[in-house]
C-alpha cells in the first residue's frame, strides 16, 4: 500500500468482501476507485473509502435496495436519505407487525391442537365459565343453518375477502363461528345471525371486531353440522333441566377441524355454547 492507496484486491480483503462486489459498486457508482491506471486498467482505492463500504453495507442491512444507494449518491441531500430512512421504517414496522401476528397464530394454533387433543365426546354438556373472546363477525349473508358447512365456507371466502380490505391478516382463516339471536334459539329457530373469525385481542377497536363475553356458558360437543338443530334443542334441555336463564346469542364454535392421524383430512368438531345465569347454585366448571 503506497499513499493510501489500496488495489482492488487489497480493498476486498480490507473490507472482507469480493472483487466482484467491488466491480458492481463501481458500475453503480456508489463506490468508484480514486484512480485507474490507464495503461494496466488497475483500479486503485483510497483506504479512507473504507468507511464509504461500510455506509453501503450499513445501509444493505437496513434494507436500502442497492437502487436505492445509487439514488443516494446522486441526490446526496440528507432530506433524501431522511427520506428513505422514515420510508424503510415505516415498511419496517409492518414487517415487525406482520411477524407479530405470524407468531401469534402459531401459538394460537398450539393452543388448538393441545385444546383437540383433550375434546370431550360428541353429546357431552357442560356448565361452566368461558374466557371473553374476540371476532371479526359480518352479518350472516344466508341462512347457514339451513344449508351444509359448503354454504358456511362460501362465507368465510366472503369474509376473508373483507378482512383483507380492513388489513387484517389470513391467520384467523380456521377459527370459525356463527351466531343465533337468543330470541331464536329460545323458540327453536334455525337462523344464522353472524358469521365470524375469532381474532386476538389486538385487534380490540377496529372495524367489525366484536366480544364474545366472558362469563358462565352452557355448552354442548358434537361433530356433525347438520345435526345442528337436533343439538340445539338438547342443549336448550340442559338448559332447562340445569334451570339456567338464556343470557344471550347462542354461538356455534368450529372447535376441531383436523385430523390428529392425518393432518391433511379435516374432522369437524363443534360447541354449541350460549351464555347463562344460573338460578340455583350449580357446581360450575372454572
Amino acid at each position: 500500500m503506497k499513499n493510501n492507496k489500496l488495489t482492488i484486491g487489497q480493498m476486498a480483503k480490507v473490507n472482507h468482501t469480493t472483487i466482484s462486489t467491488l466491480r458492481l459498486y463501481d458500475k453503480l457508482g456508489i463506490l468508484k476507485p480514486i484512480y485507474v491506471n490507464p495503461d494496466s486498467n488497475y483500479r486503485y482505492y483510497d483506504i479512507r473509502q473504507c468507511i464509504v463500504f461500510r455506509s453501503i453495507q450499513f445501509h444493505k442491512n437496513i434494507g436500502l435496495s442497492l437502487k436505492e444507494m445509487e439514488n443516494i449518491s446522486k441526490e446526496d441531500t440528507f432530506s433524501y436519505i431522511e427520506e428513505l430512512y422514515y420510508r424503510r421504517l415505516s415498511e419496517l414496522s409492518i414487517q415487525v407487525e406482520n411477524l407479530n401476528a405470524q407468531q401469534r397464530a402459531i401459538v394460537r394454533s398450539l393452543h388448538a391442537i393441545r385444546r383437540i387433543s383433550q375434546l370431550p365426546p360428541a353429546g357431552t354438556t357442560t356448565l361452566g365459565y368461558l374466557d371473553a373472546e374476540y371476532v371479526y363477525a359480518r352479518p350472516a349473508e344466508r341462512n347457514y343453518l339451513e344449508e351444509d358447512a359448503g354454504s358456511v365456507e362460501l362465507g368465510i371466502s366472503h369474509i376473508l375477502e373483507h378482512m383483507e380490505r380492513d388489513h387484517f391478516s389470513y391467520e384467523y382463516a380456521f377459527f370459525i363461528g356463527l351466531t343465533v339471536r337468543r330470541e331464536d334459539f329460545l323458540s327453536g329457530i334455525l337462523k344464522s345471525d353472524t358469521l365470524c373469525l375469532y381474532v386476538d385481542r389486538s385487534y380490540v377497536g377496529k372495524r367489525n371486531i366484536q366480544i364474545q363475553p366472558q362469563g358462565t356458558y352452557a355448552s354442548i360437543y358434537f361433530d356433525d353440522y347438520n345435526r345442528i338443530g337436533e343439538y340445539m334443542g338438547k342443549l336448550r334441555q340442559f338448559c332447562r333441566d340445569k334451570h339456567c336463564t338464556i343470557a344471550g346469542d347462542m354461538i356455534c364454535r368450529w372447535i376441531g377441524t383436523m385430523n390428529l392421524e392425518r393432518f391433511i383430512n379435516h374432522k369437524e368438531f363443534l360447541r354449541l355454547q350460549v351464555p347463562v345465569i344460573v338460578q340455583e347454585e350449580q357446581n360450575i366448571n372454572v
